[in-house]
């Protein structure tokens, strides 16, 4: 099994082979290996997802206000959370205040999540719930199923050991991620930072307006 899985089966075999264990060929299969991966596969994904801000897992919403019910203190709006949304990981401007919570008390408990806020509106970036595992990229396949094999290694082996060296690969793969994903973005607050510590070791100035001409007018 390589990293280029298209379906939950061939994570879960990933994660089965790391483990010395025998392939599956459908998650419902009538045996203790496909039985584990079906209870678990679904709460690692999500784990991972949670781990990171994995840029194949992010996407962008203007969220839309719960038109009948404001928080009961606090904040005086809240916004519906995308039913798929994992974790946010920024919004529009980083000086609106809000907090994520589930609702107020005695409302009916659904699975729904709310940003409240003071804000007119927002828009957000978060991770999404990805579940199509062809569209994940190779190093998000390869901590799913790492993370999984982990998970289900002493089930399946007995081995504390096994358990722990799973982990132990699956915080690298997560190191190599985050590198990976940081620099497949520009972040306006490093750029600035660079440029504040390019100036302070080697001389120069950092500007915030144009350069000038002779004459005193922008170039």
């Amino acid at each position: 099994m390589t990293a280029s899985a298209t379906t939950e089966v061939d994570l879960a075999n990933m994660a089965l082979v790391m483990l010395g264990q025998q392939p599956i060929s459908d998650l419902t299969d009538d045996n203790n290996r496909a039985n584990l991966v079906d209870t678990r596969l679904a709460d690692v994904r999500d784990t991972v997802l949670r781990s990171h801000p994995w840029n194949c897992a992010v996407t962008r919403a203007s969220l839309t206000e719960d038109p009948e019910t404001t928080p009961v203190w606090g904040y005086k709006k809240r916004f519906f959370l995308p039913g798929d949304f994992i974790k946010l990981v920024k919004t529009e401007y980083n000086t609106s205040d809000y907090q994520i919570e589930s609702g107020n008390e005695g409302e009916d408990e659904t699975a729904q999540l709310y940003l409240v806020t003071d804000e007119d509106e927002m828009n957000i970036t978060y991770v999404y719930q990805i579940t199509d595992v062809s569209k994940m990229d190779v190093t998000l396949k390869h901590a799913i199923a790492t993370r999984l094999a982990a998970d289900i290694a002493i089930a399946v082996s007995g081995e504390v050991a096994l358990e722990q060296a799973m982990m132990g690969k699956y915080q690298l793969i997560l190191a190599e991620a985050k590198f990976e994903d940081s620099s497949a973005h520009s972040d306006l607050e490093t750029l600035r930072g660079g440029e504040w510590l390019d100036a302070r070791l080697g001389g120069g100035t950092v500007r915030d307006f144009p350069p000038l001409d002779g004459g005193g007018a922008p170039t």
